[in-house]
């Protein structure tokens, strides 16, 4: 059995099998406390489908969930986040701000392109959390093709 708290509660995710059970009929079953956007303490980026450096302008994914103070992931999260990176021509998808809805589940996949080679950073922030930052190093994309400017 789920019991909830409102949005501003302190409460996080209260997974303290409450000692105190609630009873069901002739059946006692442990409680969750769940706390719909509570708790919340830091975003993180938990997976990435990159397997080595990127490549500039091929994209990739970034998986962000938003954490409480003990990394657990808080599924009520719904505030607002901004993504910024030091490759100024950088694409990230869904866009540099978005909010997240409640069927995210306190967890959301971007889709990032990285243009300019070199060490870059991604930043995922909210107000009042702690920013997740990935740090990329981007390399040259294969050339594709070879153009003389003079005849050899």
């Amino acid at each position: 059995m789920d019991l909830r708290i409102p949005r501003g509660a302190r409460a996080g995710r209260l997974v303290a099998a409450l000692a105190a059970s609630v009873l069901l009929g002739a059946a006692l079953l442990p409680a969750t406390v769940l706390a719909a956007n509570a708790g919340a303490t830091k975003l993180a980026i938990m997976a990435n489908s990159l397997s080595g450096n990127a490549t500039a302008g091929v994209s990739f994914t970034l998986t962000v969930e938003a954490q409480d103070a003990s990394s657990t992931l808080v599924t009520g999260f719904t505030d607002a986040m901004t993504v910024s990176s030091s490759d100024a021509q950088a694409i990230v998808t869904p866009g540099s701000t978005y909010t997240y809805l409640a069927g995210d589940h306190g967890s959301r996949v971007f889709t990032v392109t990285l243009k300019t080679i070199g060490s870059q950073t991604v930043t995922f922030a909210s107000t009042g959390l702690t920013s997740a930052i990935a740090t990329i190093t981007v390399e040259a994309a294969a050339a594709s093709a070879l153009m003389f400017t003079q005849q050899p």
